[in-house]
């Protein structure tokens, strides 16, 4: 199915995977973005109209009961381990994604609590 779009690992490898190198690059990225997100745009869609199923577990598990979250509070008492998890949380507060605002986000709210 999938050979109709690309003839083998290299013609993959240069429409999917080097812009996308490229793009995460200083020296490499060409500065425009094009291409780059066209290109994943482009894969996505292939992958999820072929090969690619998305199941819901409430349509699969109905007998499944509801989600429940809660928050749960620590406190770290080995010096060692609170100076790791303090590096990990700032590292992970650099990243662009979606646990990156989260980790903002839960950053300025204890900050804000604190003063």
């Amino acid at each position: 199915v999938l050979g109709d779009w690309w003839v083998d690992e290299n013609s993959f490898i240069e429409k999917y995977v080097r812009p996308a190198a490229r793009a995460r690059s200083d020296d490499g990225d060409d500065g425009t973005g094009e291409g780059n997100s066209a290109s994943w745009a482009e894969l996505h869609t292939l992958l999820t109209s072929t090969v690619m199923i998305r199941r819901v577990k409430a349509d699969m598990l109905k007998s499944l009961p509801p989600k429940l979250r809660e928050l749960a509070y620590i406190t770290l008492q080995d010096e060692g381990l609170k100076y790791r998890f303090n590096k990990y949380m700032a590292l992970l507060r650099e990243g662009s994604g979606t646990l990156g605002k989260l980790a903002r986000t839960h950053h300025v709210e204890n900050a804000q609590k604190g003063s």
